[in-house]
């Protein structure tokens, strides 16, 4: 979690879209729903590190697809 963000209490969901290529590399990766800077960026960062994909298919033929994921951030209440 952001330091910035979490002392500024914010809070919610980033959606992020990325292309998943034919060969399972991810690309093209955008922010499509803005929560705040650093979340956003966080969420990014997330999205980079993750190895590679199993590709969708067409007909028996590895295909580029589009897919969408929330990236929900939550802080902990302390009572």
């Amino acid at each position: 979690y952001p330091t910035s963000s979490q002392e500024s209490g914010t809070q919610g969901t980033v959606n992020i879209r990325f292309v998943v290529r034919y060969t399972g590399k991810l690309t093209d990766i955008k922010v499509l729903e803005r929560v705040d800077n650093g979340l956003d960026l966080e969420s990014l960062r997330l999205v980079k590190m993750m190895p590679d994909w199993i590709p969708g298919r067409d007909n028996g033929k590895a295909v580029s697809a589009y897919y969408t994921i929330p990236v929900k951030f939550k802080l902990n209440t302390i009572r």
